[in-house]
């Protein structure tokens, strides 16, 4: 995830080339797609190949802002039919256009705008495949 200092080329070669995974950091709808899709030359053959999302800030970080769009409400998700609609906490309705990712439910809303820029949809397949390249990580170690 970075956290202590940046990996470099050949940490990254290493990590994927032993069955690892490595993270994005969250970051604006128009900056994750190439965050993501920068992992890609470090994929291992024969592994599940999937790019983490990096979403605890520890709170040193900022969360994204007001996102360029904008995102229509209700949306729907890159996979799946639920419906989203701006996400509410008490009499507040937060929507990421305004509000940007005001808290971590609005990562939904992050992924739909990311969804809409140029490659993203091309780097939430990556991201999407996060999950089966950790739980191959972890059935490989033995743990």
């Amino acid at each position: 995830t970075n956290t202590g200092g940046l990996w470099t080329p050949d940490e990254l070669r290493r990590l994927y080339g032993v069955g690892g995974l490595a993270v994005a950091r969250v970051d604006e709808a128009a900056a994750l797609p190439d965050k993501i899709l920068a992992f890609r030359r470090y994929r291992s053959v024969n592994r599940t190949f999937g790019v983490g999302m990096g979403t605890d800030t520890g709170g040193f970080n900022s969360l994204p802002g007001p996102q360029p769009g904008p995102l229509s409400y209700p949306f729907r998700p890159y996979r799946g039919h639920v419906l989203f609609s701006r996400q509410r906490t008490g009499t507040k309705a937060y929507d990421i256009n305004t509000d940007g990712v005001a808290h971590y439910g609005l990562l939904p809303d992050l992924l739909a705008a990311v969804q809409r820029q140029p490659h993203g949809r091309e780097a939430l397949g990556l991201l999407y495949h996060s999950a089966e390249a950790y739980v191959e990580m972890w059935e490989r170690s033995g743990a």
